[in-house]
This record gives structure tokens, sequence and C-alpha cells, in this order.
């Protein structure tokens, strides 16, 4: 996988849907060949602030919200559950890049 390719994920550890998703998604990741360092993993809590990052730059309204760059420039985003399952819409949009 390319490393111009980071990946943004916004959640919090008293969510169910983050409870479901996450491991979905790092199994995805793992997959795919993303690593660790191509990954940031923001903790918020329930109102959707974190005192390590400026949550609200991001857009973020539900979580988890997994955003995905290319270059710098946003390439697609899952917010709390994709239709179908976050596991395919992870391989769509990497697909797309």
């Amino acid at each position: 996988m390319s490393t111009e390719i980071k990946v943004v994920v916004v959640a919090g550890s008293w969510c169910e849907d983050t409870q479901r998703e996450l491991p979905h998604f790092y199994k995805v990741m793992n997959e795919v060949g993303v690593s660790e360092n191509q990954i940031e993993l923001i903790m918020v809590d329930r109102k959707k602030h974190s005192s390590a990052f400026n949550v609200s730059a991001l857009d973020v309204k539900n979580i988890p919200a997994i955003i995905f760059y290319k270059d710098g420039k946003e390439q697609g985003r899952i917010v709390e559950a994709a239709i179908g399952g976050t596991e395919e819409a992870m391989m769509n949009i990497f697909k797309m890049m």
C-alpha cells in the first residue's frame, strides 16, 4: 500500500458503533498493508472533543469516523456504519485510490 495514504479515525471507547467497527477497520488495514504509522487514532469524549486534537477541523458529527487521505487530500469517509459493512466500504475506497 502506498505510503502517501493516511487514515484518520475519530472514535470513542464509550460508543457502541466504535466498539463494533474498529476491529473490522484494523482487519482491513492489516490485509491491505497500511502500516500503523499511517493511521491516526483520535479518541474523543461524548461531546466529540479531544484534548490532543482539534476535531472540529475534521467536520466530524458522528463516530466512528474513518477518513481516508491520499497525497493530503480526502478520498473517502465512513461514518458510524456503512451500508453493506465497513469492510466492503473500505475496500471500495481503496479501489478508487
